[in-house]
């Protein structure tokens, strides 16, 4: 601020003024941060939220299905997938079209007995009902939290639907879109693949879930804050030490009271897992072996 009033020596004698440019400066850095930020923000949900989908089965009747990720829970190597079923009518023309699909009082129902599988999650769909929709809770092919917040959690989802027509096993066609925007994480990796031998009614879904940029960067924000109150202490007691500046009681609370902080401060992570992870070893560890030292 003293910078400012040498460049411009009339907010020295100008209170007011001088107090509405400190607040245009302090004002333009906070903007300058916070925007870069939410834009990352937004483009994260964006991305998730404009997955691939499925192709459109040539089939005049068809499940479409639309999925939800949710509740992700690394710690125990789980996420929630919530399926919504549609029955579609207007299909491309296919003289090979199974009649799947009714109307009865303005709405769609099954007109045969379908089967949804997805992993080992079954719903059956009697002649009559509607389709509804199918709640799974799914575990990662491959998941370690050790590198939070680097850590990514691999997903390989199976969707299959069939019907009985004449006596015959037949494949039911779908059509898939995923919504996968969850607070705090991100799909860098996601594909999805349908089984044209199979008439579109097998689907694969491949995923890699990790977390977000902002999850990043505030647990990094986190590791920074602690390292720097932990060398703002050991700066104090550099200067107990070599300049012998006498030991006032007001400075023996700071240390003792970050000590018991620091675990707290790392717990505030969002996800963070427990004690072994990549922002323990970059920071916590380091930094409350420095404070029992000074403590």
């Amino acid at each position: 601020m003293l910078y400012l009033t040498r460049l411009a020596p009339a907010l020295g004698r100008r209170k007011v003024l001088r107090r509405i440019v400190y607040l245009l400066v302090v004002s333009a850095v906070w903007a300058a941060i916070l925007t870069p930020t939410y834009l990352v923000y937004r483009g994260e949900i964006s991305d998730s939220n404009v997955l691939p989908s499925s192709p459109i089965p040539n089939f005049s009747q068809y499940i479409n299905v639309s999925a939800r990720i949710s509740n992700i829970d690394t710690l125990k190597g789980s996420y929630h997938l919530t399926l919504d079923l549609l029955a579609v009518f207007d299909g491309p023309a296919n003289a090979n079209s199974l009649p799947l699909f009714t109307r009865a009082n303005g709405e769609r129902r099954a007109n045969l007995p379908i089967t949804l599988t997805i992993q080992d999650t079954t719903k059956a769909i009697r002649v009559g009902e509607r389709l509804g929709s199918i709640d799974a809770t799914i575990t990662f092919d491959e998941s370690d939290t050790r590198d939070y917040p680097f850590d990514q959690h691999l997903s390989n989802v199976d969707l299959i639907a069939q019907t009985t027509f004449n006596n015959v096993t037949r494949s039911v066609p779908m059509r898939i879109s995923v919504n996968g925007a969850v607070p705090g994480f991100a799909l860098p990796q996601f594909g999805v693949f349908a089984d044209q031998s199979q008439d579109f009614g097998s689907l694969l879904l491949t995923l890699t879930i990790g977390r977000s940029g902002t999850t990043k960067g505030f647990a990094l924000f986190i590791v920074a804050l602690s390292w720097f109150l932990s060398l703002i202490m050991g700066y104090l007691a550099l200067q107990v030490a070599r300049k012998k500046r006498a030991v006032e009681p007001p400075m023996m609370a700071p240390p003792c009271a970050l000590l018991f902080a620091l675990p707290s401060l790392r717990n505030v992570q969002p996800g963070v897992p427990g004690i072994g992870a990549s922002v323990d070893v970059l920071g916590f560890f380091w930094c409350a072996c420095k404070q029992i030292s000074l403590s």
